[in-house]
């Protein structure tokens, strides 16, 4: 697990889905809003709806179909 630093100094230990998150989140935030969203941003939004389910199995292909029609507005 990897440790985050906050501002008082202390560290603090995320979990590898909030890290993937945040991660996600970065990429989505730095998307431009005038191209069309690429397979990748595509994977990483249907991944984060994935761990917001708990990571449970079986919806994949909605979880892809809801992230590009998300990312294509």
């Amino acid at each position: 697990m990897a440790k985050k630093t906050t501002r008082s100094g202390t560290h603090v230990r995320q979990t590898d889905a909030a890290i993937d998150i945040d991660r996600a989140d970065d990429r989505l935030r730095s998307m431009s809003t005038s191209s069309a969203p690429t397979e990748e941003d595509i994977r990483l939004r249907a991944y984060e709806k994935f761990l917001e389910r708990g990571g449970a199995h079986g919806r994949d292909v909605e979880d892809w179909i809801d992230a590009e029609r998300e990312l294509s507005k």
